[in-house]
């Protein structure tokens, strides 16, 4: 890490850990308004994952809005599992909204990376897809936002990863050249796509290092 700078972040799934304090807050769902039905919390939960990707695909590709993936995410899960009914959808995404961020599940070895990082004195940024509300309370739940230099998310920025417009964007308000920056997510496909603008981007996920690819 020596010949960086600044170590950019993604949040969701690279930090915290987005598939455990979703799932909990999911469960919780099924338990307070879904158990008298046939299926299992596991299938609700799956069908729930099945349609987020596809608003968030609709998101990144501009044919769907925030207001969008709000107002459709449950909805469209309920009615997958035969259930219509648009004021329990809205109540499960006031609630999911509610509480998720303030779950504080991280990936493993999270904090021991973040505090190894800042006694090297590096800036730490997050560069995140999510909404700016939700990942704000993320890191003031949790010890990421004791580490965190910066957060710069898609809705603010008005573009999301993986266009390369969210990097350019991000390079720009941080005032720093492509060669000073390492991007470290996820998402090969979307975190990844820091390489075509010439960012060094390291595949880390649950602790581990996949691969690092070069910008």
């Amino acid at each position: 890490m020596d010949c960086y700078n600044a170590i950019w972040f993604d949040l969701d799934g690279t930090l915290w850990d987005f598939n455990r304090n979703s799932e909990e807050v999911l469960k919780e769902l099924y338990q307070l308004h879904l158990a008298s039905y046939s299926f299992t919390d596991t299938h609700f939960v799956k069908t729930y994952r099945e349609v987020n990707l596809e608003m968030w695909k609709g998101l990144r590709e501009r044919s769907l809005t925030k207001e969008d993936v709000r107002r459709l995410r449950f909805q469209l899960t309920l009615k997958r599992l035969g259930i219509v009914d648009d004021n329990l959808a809205q109540e499960f995404n006031v609630h999911y909204m509610l509480e998720t961020p303030n779950r504080g599940h991280l990936i493993d070895g999270v904090e021991e990376v973040l505090k190894w990082l800042k006694s090297l004195n590096k800036r730490l940024v997050i560069c995140s897809n999510g909404f700016k509300e939700s990942q704000i309370k993320k890191l003031k739940s949790t010890i990421i936002g004791d580490y965190i230099d910066a957060l710069y998310c898609a809705d603010e920025l008005g573009v999301h990863k993986p266009h390369e417009d969210f990097f350019r964007t991000v390079l720009r308000l941080e005032e720093v050249k492509e060669c000073e920056v390492v991007y470290v997510g996820d998402d090969v496909r979307v975190d990844g796509a820091c390489v075509n603008v010439g960012i060094d981007f390291i595949h880390y996920q649950s602790g581990n290092i996949f691969h690092q690819m070069k910008g």
